[in-house]
């Protein structure tokens, strides 16, 4: 997930993996708006990645052995400073279960990589920032 800030209602931009496989790129273009998606036309992917490029934000998606394959993108404008992590939901509140940290321990959960990105995080002085981020799930 990668959030403009930490409000309930921010602008942001995820990949998301649920229980019955739909991979979607989800985001909020501006603080406020209503959640939009754009479904990946993978299902229950086994490796998942978020990129952005300037405001353009695209998810890719991979079944183990095959092609990532692109979804969006989206545009959604999110000025430095940026907050990225990960975010796990059960969808049930009735459900009690893990909050995830076994999972993520036992896999390669993130990584980031950045390039002409002379800020942290961010765009600042670049034309085409990129970033990216992915796991194997």
């Amino acid at each position: 997930m990668i959030r403009q800030n930490l409000n309930p209602d921010s602008a942001y931009a995820d990949i998301a993996v649920h229980g019955d496989g739909l991979t979607p790129l989800q985001f909020r273009p501006s603080a406020s708006a209503a959640t939009q998606e754009i479904r990946s036309t993978v299902n229950a992917p086994t490796q998942i990645r978020i990129e952005r490029r300037g405001n353009q934000f695209t998810i890719f998606a991979a079944k183990s052995g095959e092609a990532m394959t692109p979804a969006g993108p989206a545009t959604i404008t999110l000025p430095d400073p940026l907050y990225i992590g990960i975010g796990m939901c059960a969808q049930d509140a009735n459900i009690l279960g893990s909050d995830g940290r076994e999972w993520l321990g036992a896999r390669q959960a993130f990584l980031v990589k950045s390039a002409s990105i002379p800020g942290p995080m961010g765009s600042r002085g670049s034309s085409s920032p990129v970033l990216g981020a992915g796991a194997s799930v």
